[in-house]
Parts: structure tokens; C-alpha cells; sequence
């Protein structure tokens, strides 16, 4: 590593005050980082001097503009905190690295979290701390825009340069000593949620497993997407290639690594909750879908106690000894694990399988259904799948006397909508204040193809807000695609090849209205709401789908 000379620095700067500069003189050193006694920098980037600037300056014509930068003060601070500790060498990232060689970036990156473990002490520099303590509690007014704590609490960088080094002093904006790791240990637990033990005593044999470790980084930012993933290389002892401009590939490309070298299932249990997801495969796209996995506990298979036992299914203790259980391998076809599996009772299309890993709280384990072990691909490709719009006409129904009163989501819905495969379902629902009646017309994408489903309130008189009955048709029907799917009606008329109109109708309890459906089996997904008087043979229940024409002229005229 490259290192700085703290007297050479600092004679070069006296020079330089007193204009006597000796233009050879060297300040960086090209050392061995198991064999020297180093201070290192940890900081929030600004206006920076450069590896170029550091070698050249007494050189340069506009040293004193250099000079006067914010980040040349930084670093004349922190040599003199250095010798007045007794250093005489330190590392900055700022200039100890040639980031015009992109062999030199990308080995500094890979030894990152080994320098700041080999560091004999961690200056932290927080910029924008004014006061002579460090912050104990959230502070929205001075760090508003960095969640309440100094904006260094934020970065992704930082977080291994919290956790690799065993001594880390922190300074505020003044170069003013505000205490350290130690002795604020209770504090940076409550800001990172990194375990006490970890913040004390390094990552080494504290047993974090992945999914905890992503979990410290999501809150964090990085200027670069890419770093998201390379801040991340040393905490989760991975080495992989950098390669700037791949974009959110990288922090994938993490995951896979991490795959290869362990058999942790912490990987794949990351929160779908967290936010809408943005991923069809396995892996996830970003640190933030691991933010409630703090307390994830990651399950040897060798050593599962009686304890945990009984939070696998029966089929899965007694494949325990199965080397595939232990094993992950990465093919062109998916993630290729054994596990055990439990058919989903909601859905026979889909199925639970059971990680080896829970909650830290967790006591119970949930075996509905059958249970079976067996060898799965699981796709770690994000794979493109149709999306499905729909052109409806609400003008029948509103002329009735109907409101379209309730949607989900709820900045859904005009007249034309698009479902993906991660937003798969939109209701919305028509209600009528007089008649104290409504209902929810349901539209679904199942993996590409669509369905489309009427349904009646029977208890409109409960107090139920239509957009909160609208949540409760959504939670009923996520799972339930594959039922009405397979009774769409696809076909065309085998002599013209034109499309067919179906309609379908549901009775609305205690009213004399039939909430109706019309739908048209071409590419655009046409869809109209009706509503007629009940003829009286209606059943609870909506009718199937019913053929009531070819083309259909006034059917279309409808649609507009």
C-alpha cells in the first residue's frame, strides 16, 4: 500500500509557508500493511486533493489554491493528530491511490476492509459535528438531510471503516477529540444496529451472517451504484472484480459470490415487505430489502439443536445428512439447492420452501401442507414477462348511479392501466350510497396472462371504508390467479377469426342490481362495467363467462 510520510508531509508544508521548497522531495511511500505501524483516515469526501496533486504540489503554479481546499486542511490535520500519536505514516484514500489505474483502484477496493483491520488506529473525521460531544440522540435539526446523525453515519464506505479497525477515535469539524469506538459503543449500536460484540471486538468469529451484515448497509448511500456492492467486499470476506458501469449487476454479482463460497441461506431471506420489489428472481437488487434482517439466525446444518428441530418438517430432519442439503451450486439454469418443500394450499402453482436460518424470536415453524425434499433451480435472472394493459369503460356503470368509490393500489386506476408480473393486481371498486350496495371488479396478470373477476360485497353495511374493502379483496385474491385464469375465455370465432365478446355478472345482496363484466377476447384487454336489473334467476355467486356475440358492433361502440 501507499502510504504517506507524516515528516515529510509536514516539512514539505513548512517549506512551502516559507517558500523554500526542495521540489524532489518525496512524501508517499510504497509499503508492506502487515509490516507497518499506520494511522488511517476515515471521512466524507469533499473538495479532495488527488494522488496527481499530492506528488506534484510543490510544483504546481496553483499550489495555494491546493493548498486552501478544504480537503488539504483535512489532511494537514490529521498528519499532525498522527505525529502527535506517535505515527509516522497514514493513509488516506484520497491520495494514496492512483485512481487513473484501473488495476490499482480495483486492488485498493479488494484490500480496503485488510487495511483498516491492520490499522493501528482509525482517525474519524466528522465534518459537520460543531459541538465538543458526540451526538447521543437524533438530531433532525443539524443533520436533517442524513437521518438525524452525522452525515458519515450514512455512507456505505464507512460502515467497514467502523468495523474493520479495532481502535477508531472520532474528531469533530475542528479537529477537537469527541471520544471513541469504545466508549460510544452503546450509541453507534443504536445508529448502525451493528451487534455490541462486532463493534468491540471485529467481525471475526462473531458468527454474522450474511443477510445481517447486508442488513447494517441499508440505509447506506453510495455516490457510485456499483459501490453498493464493493463497499460490502471485505465485511462479507468475498473478492470479486470491479467493473464500473455494470450498474445494480454488481450487488447481484455479490450475492452469487457469496453462494459460491458458503452454504448461507441468510441470502435468500430477504424482506419482500420492505418496498415494492423489483426483482423476478431469487436475489435481491439492493441492500435496502434486507433491512429487517438484523436478527436473522443462521442454522448449521450440523449443528441444529432439538431445539430447532422442530421448525423443519419432518421430510427435511431426516434428508440432514444429504451433502446436497449443504451444497448451492450455480448453474445457466438457476441456483441448484435441495431443500425441503411444502406445497402452498392457497395456490398448487407455488410452493414454501424451508431455509436454513429464522428470526431470532422465531419459535414456531409453519408445515401446513405436504411436505416433500427435493432438488430445486432457483432463477437468479431477472426474466422479462408480458406486461398486460387494459382499456375499460366505467360509463355504463357511473350512469347508474354508481361511484367509483375504493382502488388498489391506490394511485390506480384510470381508463387504461398495465400489470406486471411485480404489480399483478389492481381492483377497484363501484359503490352506490342510495341503494347501500357495491362491488370490486378484479384484474390480474398471472404470469402473463390475464384474468378478470367480479365480486359482490355481502357485508356493505359494516362500516368497511371501500378503499380498505378494497386492501381486503386484494389480500383474498393475490394467491387465487390460477383458478380464474384457467376460465378465461381465449378463443375466436373459428370462421371469421374475430374476437368474441363474454360477459359475466355477479347479484349484488339486497338490491334487485346485477353488477356486470363484459370483456372481448383480443390482445387489448377490453373491459366494460354494466349494471342491470336481476332478471331473478340469479345465484349467489357470479355466473361463468358467457358468449354473447361475435364482433359485437354495439359491444365495441360501448368501448368507444
Amino acid at each position: 500500500m501507499r502510504l504517506i510520510d507524516i515528516q515529510a508531509f509536514l516539512g514539505r508544508e513548512r517549506q512551502m509557508q516559507e517558500n523554500t521548497v526542495v521540489p524532489q522531495m518525496e512524501v508517499l511511500r510504497q509499503l508492506d500493511d502487515n509490516g507497518s505501524d499506520y494511522a488511517i483516515l476515515s471521512h466524507r469526501w469533499g473538495n479532495e486533493v488527488e494522488y496527481r496533486e499530492m506528488i506534484k504540489l510543490s510544483k504546481l503554479k496553483n499550489r495555494d489554491d491546493v493548498r486552501s481546499r478544504d480537503g488539504y486542511q483535512k489532511l494537514l490535520h490529521c498528519c499532525k493528530q498522527a505525529e502527535k500519536d506517535g505515527f509516522q505514516l497514514l493513509w488516506i484514500d484520497t491520495c494514496c491511490i492512483d485512481k487513473s489505474s484501473s488495476a490499482e483502484l480495483s486492488e485498493a477496493i479488494d484490500s480496503m476492509y485488510q487495511w483498516y483491520g491492520n490499522s493501528k488506529v482509525c482517525y474519524v473525521y466528522l465534518h459537520d459535528v460543531e459541538g465538543d460531544s458526540f451526538p447521543k440522540k437524533r438530531d433532525e435539526e443539524n443533520f436533517g438531510k442524513s437521518n438525524g446523525w452525522p452525515e458519515w453515519f450514512s455512507r456505505g464506505w464507512t460502515l467497514q471503516e467502523l468495523i474493520a479497525p479495532r481502535d477508531v477515535k472520532f474528531f469533530n469539524k475542528n479537529w477537537q477529540s469527541i471520544g471513541d469506538k469504545r466508549s460510544h459503543v452503546s450509541t453507534l449500536h443504536s445508529i448502525t444496529r451493528v451487534p455490541f460484540h462486532v463493534l468491540t471486538d471485529g467481525l471475526f468469529g462473531s458468527c454474522s451472517n450474511a443477510a445481517q451484515i447486508l442488513s447494517w448497509a441499508a440505509n447506506r448511500k453510495t455516490t457510485r451504484v456499483e459501490d453498493k456492492a464493493y463497499s460490502l467486499l471485505g465485511l462479507l470476506g468475498v473478492h470479486m472484480p470491479m467493473s464500473y458501469g455494470e450498474g445494480k449487476s454488481a450487488f447481484k454479482r455479490l450475492q452469487l459470490e457469496i453462494i459460491r463460497q458458503s452454504n448461507d441461506h441468510t441470502i435468500f431471506a430477504w424482506d419482500l415487505q420492505v418496498e415494492r420489489p423489483r426483482t423476478t428472481g431469487v436475489l435481491a437488487d439492493d441492500p435496502s430489502l434486507f433491512r429487517n434482517c438484523h436478527d436473522i439466525v443462521r442454522l448449521e446444518f450440523d449443528e441444529i439443536t432439538e431445539e430447532d428441530k422442530h421448525l423443519l418438517p419432518e421430510q427435511g430432519k431426516s434428508n440432514m445428512t444429504d451433502d446436497g442439503v449443504r451444497t448451492s451450486i450455480i448453474t445457466n439454469a438457476g441456483i441448484l439447492v435441495s431443500l425441503p418443500v411444502i406445497s402452498y394450499s392457497m395456490n398448487p402453482s407455488l410452493v414454501k420452501v424451508w431455509l436454513a436460518c429464522r428470526h431470532s424470536d422465531d419459535t414456531t415453524g409453519d408445515t401446513e401442507g405436504k411436505t416433500k425434499y427435493q432438488k430445486l433451480y432457483l432463477a437468479y435472472r431477472d426474466e422479462a414477462r408480458p406486461h398486460l394493459t387494459f382499456k375499460c369503460n366505467y360509463g355504463p356503470v357511473l350512469s347508474h348511479g354508481f361511484t367509483c368509490s375504493g382502488t388498489f393500489p391506490d394511485e390506480n386506476i384510470g381508463n387504461s392501466f398495465t400489470l406486471s408480473a411485480m404489480d399483478p393486481l389492481s381492483i377497484v371498486v363501484f359503490s352506490n350510497e342510495t341503494a347501500k350496495v357495491r362491488f370490486s371488479v378484479v384484474f390480474g396478470n398471472y404470469f402473463g396472462q390475464v384474468w378478470v373477476h367480479v365480486i359482490g360485497d355481502e357485508a356493505y353495511e359494516n362500516g368497511t371504508s371501500s378503499p380498505r374493502w378494497a386492501e381486503h379483496v386484494r389480500d383474498k385474491m393475490w394467491a387465487t390467479g390460477h383458478n380464474y385464469v384457467s376460465c378465461m375465455p381465449k378463443d375466436r370465432d373459428p370462421s371469421t377469426h374475430c374476437p368474441l365478446s363474454y360477459r359475466k355478472h355477479v347479484h349484488l345482496p339486497r338490491s334487485i342490481w346485477d353488477a356486470v363484466v363484459y370483456y372481448v377476447s383480443t390482445d387489448r384487454n377490453v373491459i366494460v362495467v354494466d349494471m342491470v336489473q336481476c332478471a331473478g334467476c340469479c345465484f349467489k355467486g357470479p355466473l361463468t363467462w358467457t358468449k354473447i356475440g361475435v364482433g359485437c358492433p354495439e359491444f365495441f361502440h360501448m368501448i368507444g
